[in-house]
């Protein structure tokens, strides 16, 4: 992907009130008439006429996309950015996206060519026991011996564990965030791992953003729309005792 092409989906992303399904749109309608969002840097006008019929009031009358993606900084080193226009872009993400709330940009760490391998996404409690985590180790090698990648949250327990046991026995994982890229940095009981197999790491969140509770849930959507098929190796109640949704459950 081109660099105008970067800058063209962040300044698209960067406007105000323009989210997710107001992406997927403009995707819809780049693709349709055989353009790019780089194309619209040079061509305001059509902007303002596909924003404008998405959101009343969303696109200021000044709208300079090419402005806008010049003030873009620089992605951090190693991250790059996918949108639904690319090849690389996860196909299931495509064909899941009229059903569940599901993010058009997706910021990347590694090789996005394992978002094209069978997925299957191995999730659960962060405070599993030792049994609970050993057979989602377990389970996760199994299935990277078979040639499929290994999805899951990058959170403690189970998450982990199912993380560990794809790149120990050689394989793909995916380990889908709830926080940026910018300042991020693989569980400590993975860095040793990530020489073994082979790791993609995924946010569908601003690089500069940090951990919060609603992007957590956000992120257990993503990992189950990743993924042909889901585990759930351990988990707790539906909800808690103040009524709040599990995010197994969410997702």
């Amino acid at each position: 992907m081109s660099l105008a092409e970067e800058k063209a989906w962040r300044a698209l992303a960067a406007i105000p009130g323009l989210g997710s399904k107001a992406l997927w749109r403009i995707a819809d309608l780049l693709l349709s008439r055989g353009r790019t969002a780089s194309w619209l840097l040079e061509n305001p006008q059509p902007a303002r006429e596909i924003l404008a019929g998405l959101k009343a009031g969303t696109v200021p009358a000044d709208l300079s996309l090419a402005e806008s993606a010049g003030q873009v900084p620089a992605l951090p080193e190693g991250v790059t950015l996918l949108h639904p226009l690319q090849p690389a872009f996860p196909r299931r993400l495509l064909e899941r996206r009229t059903r569940l709330p599901l993010p058009a940009l997706l910021y990347a760490s590694g090789d996005p060519a394992l978002l094209g391998l069978p997925a299957v996404a191995v999730v659960g409690r962060r405070d599993a026991d030792e049994e609970a985590r050993a057979i989602a180790a377990a389970l996760a090698a199994r299935l990277a011996e078979g040639g499929a990648a290994v999805v899951s949250g990058h959170a403690a327990g189970i998450d982990a564990a199912a993380h560990a046991g794809a790149l120990r026995a050689g394989g793909a994982t995916l380990a889908v965030l709830p926080e940026g890229l910018g300042g991020f940095r693989a569980r400590p009981e993975l860095r040793s791992l990530l020489g073994a197999g082979q790791a993609l790491f995924l946010s569908q969140f601003h690089p500069t953003a940090g951990w919060a509770p609603f992007q957590a849930m956000a992120r257990n959507k993503l990992v189950a729309a990743l993924a042909d098929a889901m585990v759930v190796v351990r988990c707790g109640l539906e909800r808690d005792h103040r009524g709040r949704r599990s995010g197994t459950f969410d997702a």
